[in-house]
């Protein structure tokens, strides 16, 4: 049986030529791709009543993609061709005809400054001078020709381990592994072996240049999963085996198995020669480039890639989850439950620890535009008014909580 074509409604923006004209451009691509495109230019005629129309073409749709310029961010909402009667109509649209909504990113656009049906949505960057460099992305989204399908997963034997027991660093060897040739650090059996509270430290101190940041890489390829280490490795800028050798080698062993990963150079690149089965606990990796609550326009939820849990170890350009987008969806799904339910009790319970964890802030007040954070070590500020120190701590809670 053939699948039906999916219809597509277009939103952007009228006042401008320029959106209007691409506007055109993308409808009549997809239409000569099997997609179904709805543009009012084309659809309304003299005597039509308007917001019948914007509410048929809905409801008619699978999709609603709107162009999301500058100008969707500067202009009057009500200039855009449907836009406002898609928020009158988005909790109607979305519950009973299960639209989507996916907003097509222009160059320096974010998510979090579009109109509310599609802030904070995961969307498809699109250049209009190159729209080839997202239409695919697009064509895919919309035909399902490339379903995301995450890898099979490996069944684990069952853990004694108490999930509550800490987790100690006995022993660290490395071989030829960046600038150590020969290094082995051994945890001291003078040090108080309190295994059964949480909160337990190893703190690794040195000057500058001394190889701290070393040996957090080799700990970190030493015990994360093959596949990660695999996938991260062409991404690293500086070379792990040290020069002049062809393989290198990390073994950690923590509280009570010992971890190793040997690498090697294949035709110039670094790979995996051999390792073993990663633990049964979690681990995170954050690095002197560890970002913070707010940023630039990568500055996403993407919660899909383990990777993120690891990158800024590593010196890879990434993003911690946006504290803002994470906070808001909070309140939302806490407003959508109603009081007293386990949503509103998770929205307090992160307002209270957040309060508790930066110091002089007493009141966190989320509006219709910004959240603030209020108290007399920060005054009345908005989340990318807060100093790096307070930025950087909510942006790990951040991460750590999704």
């Amino acid at each position: 049986m053939t699948k039906k074509p999916p219809v597509v409604y277009i939103s952007y923006c009228r006042s401008s030529a320029e959106d209007t004209a691409f506007a055109k451009q993308l409808a009549e691509r997809l239409r000569g791709d099997g997609v179904r495109s709805l543009l009012d230019v084309w659809e309304l005629r003299p005597g039509m009543d308007i917001v019948k129309w914007y509410a048929y073409a809905l409801f008619e749709s699978d999709v609603a993609i709107l162009l999301a310029s500058r100008n969707v961010i500067k202009n009057d909402f009500r200039q855009h061709a449907g836009l406002d009667d898609l928020m009158e109509l988005q909790e109607v649209s979305v519950e009973r005809a299960l639209i989507r909504l996916i907003p097509l990113l222009f160059p320096g656009v974010l998510t979090q400054y579009l109109p509310k049906p599609f802030k904070g949505r995961f969307g498809i960057k699109i250049e209009p001078q190159n729209p080839e460099l997202g239409y695919e992305e697009l064509l895919d989204a919309l035909l399902e020709r490339k379903p995301r399908i995450a890898p099979t997963l490996r069944e684990r034997n069952p853990s004694s381990r108490d999930p509550l027991q800490s987790v100690f660093l006995k022993r660290l060897t490395l071989s030829n592994f960046r600038r150590a040739q020969q290094l082995e650090l051994v945890r001291s059996e003078a040090a108080p072996d309190r295994t059964s509270g949480p909160g337990q430290w190893t703190i690794l101190l040195g000057d500058n240049g001394t190889g701290k940041s070393s040996v957090l890489w080799a700990i970190g390829m030493g015990l994360l999963d093959r596949d990660l280490v695999q996938a991260i490795l062409p991404s690293i800028s500086s070379p792990l085996i040290q020069f002049g050798h062809s393989e290198c080698s990390v073994q950690v062993t923590e509280t009570s198995t010992t971890y190793h990963v040997q690498l090697t150079k294949q035709q110039g690149r670094e790979a995996i020669a051999a390792s073993s089965a990663s633990p049964d606990f979690m681990i995170f990796g954050y690095g002197t480039s560890r970002g913070s609550a707010f940023g630039g326009p990568q500055r996403s939820v993407e919660l899909d890639r383990p990777l993120n849990a690891i990158n800024t170890l590593y010196a890879i350009p990434t993003n911690l989850v946006h504290a803002e987008t994470w906070i808001e969806g909070l309140e939302r799904n806490a407003l959508k439950a109603g009081e007293a339910t386990e949503s509103d009790q998770l929205f307090q319970n992160v307002c209270d620890v957040l309060k508790s964890v930066l110091p002089g802030i007493d009141e966190i007040v989320l509006d219709e535009e910004r959240i603030r954070f209020i108290g007399p070590s920060v005054g009345d500020c908005t989340i990318d008014s807060l100093s790096d120190g307070y930025a950087t701590t909510l942006g790990w809670m951040a991460q750590l909580n999704t």
